[in-house]
């Protein structure tokens, strides 16, 4: 007779400190990214300010019927405040979007050092441990927050952070809670709701508790704009770019609706439901699940823009950070040469599909050797 799963405990104390030093030591790092972005592309940044502060500032004066009344707007409420406080604070010297850039940069840096420490469960108190944490601080800041920012998109870098909380929330049990991070995900960018196969990281999960509080999330999120009567962010269509796998599929096709977006979800998740409940026996299903999901949305993706690659490159910067603690080097190297792909000309849709292939060769793997693997975190 098996005993029952107990919660289990989610330290979060002992990270804060080594977390918010190595946060420190990277603000230079920072501050010289968010300049050479500044610098060469002018002081107001990606052309989605231009839609995402005027939106945001409508959302924070209280004029949420103007929030989804243009279909471009595919930003959550998160992401718009983010850009409509720039907006209402009037900022457009180069010194201003320096300053706003790493402020906002700072915090995520923070989020993403902390959420991964958390996630590798150890406490910091061995040298492999703090070289771990500094490999994730100094690629983190400075390679891929900084632009995120910039480029208007923070969400790519606290989508699968929030997805790593839930999974750790669905490992303890709090399955209520787990749904709730879920949909504050969406709230971010809606595709954040892809996150919801971690709840399958354990036996038994109670999934109408996760469902109940996930719905819960995204009716407080989104039901104020759908009720003013003008929300038409699902009429908007991508284009379809010409090395696409859905132009491959069907050549004719020009625009991509969200009853794409529908199907491309369900492989998404399929496939994290999949790489769940073939690695959750493993201490490194936390990783692999987002990254799975992440990896099949890429491949299937109309536009993949450069930054999408960033949510994929944290997670795969944490499980990194995991495999330096452990001394793994040669799994190590092999993340870290994933990680550096995705910020050369390698992130196409022809890398996404590898990228896709490879994590299910790996849960494969990880399911085959699974009397090997703990359940440690």
């Amino acid at each position: 007779m098996s005993l029952p799963e107990t919660r289990q405990p989610i330290a979060v104390r002992p990270h804060l400190l080594p977390s918010a030093i190595l946060t420190v030591i990277t603000i230079p790092i920072i501050v010289l990214e968010a300049l050479r972005w500044v610098q060469a592309t002018g002081p107001v940044g990606s052309i989605d300010f231009y839609l995402f502060g005027p939106t945001g500032g409508n959302l924070l004066t209280g004029h949420w019927a103007s929030v989804y009344s243009d279909p471009r707007n595919q930003a959550g409420p998160f992401e718009l405040i983010t850009y409509g406080s720039a907006y209402l604070l009037h900022i457009h010297t180069v010194v201003g979007w320096v300053i706003f850039f790493t402020v906002v940069s700072t915090i995520l840096a923070f989020a993403a050092i902390l959420v991964l420490s958390i996630v590798r469960g150890t406490a910091p108190r061995t040298p492999s441990w703090f070289l771990a944490l500094a490999v994730c601080a100094l690629v983190v800041v400075a390679s891929y927050i900084p632009s995120a920012v910039f480029l208007g998109h923070p969400a790519d870098i606290a989508i699968p952070l929030l997805w790593l909380v839930a999974g750790l929330l669905a490992r303890g049990r709090f399955f209520v809670a787990c749904g709730v991070v879920i949909a504050l995900s969406a709230g971010w960018e809606v595709w954040g709701v892809l996150g919801a196969p971690v709840i399958l990281l354990v036996t038994k999960p109670g999934l109408v508790r996760a469902a109940l509080g996930g719905i819960a999330g995204l009716v407080v999120l989104f039901v104020p704009f759908i009720a003013t009567g003008v929300f038409a962010m699902f009429r908007f269509n991508w284009p379809i770019e010409s090395n696409s796998v859905f132009h491959a599929l069907t050549p004719a096709l020009t625009d991509f609706p969200w009853s794409l977006r529908l199907v491309q979800a369900v492989v998404a998740v399929g496939a994290g439901c999949a790489v769940a409940l073939l690695t959750r026996a493993s201490r490194y299903a936390i990783w692999l699940v987002p990254i799975a999901i992440l990896a099949f949305r890429l491949s299937l993706d109309p536009v993949l823009a450069q930054y999408y690659w960033y949510a994929a490159a944290i997670v795969a910067i944490g499980l990194l950070a995991h495999l330096v603690q452990e001394r793994r080097w040669i799994l190590a190297f092999a993340a870290a040469l994933a990680v550096a792909a995705f910020a050369t000309p390698l992130a196409n849709f022809i890398g996404a599909i590898v990228f896709a292939i490879l994590t299910l060769a790996v849960a494969i793997l990880v399911y085959v050797h699974r009397s090997r693997a703990s359940l440690t975190v």
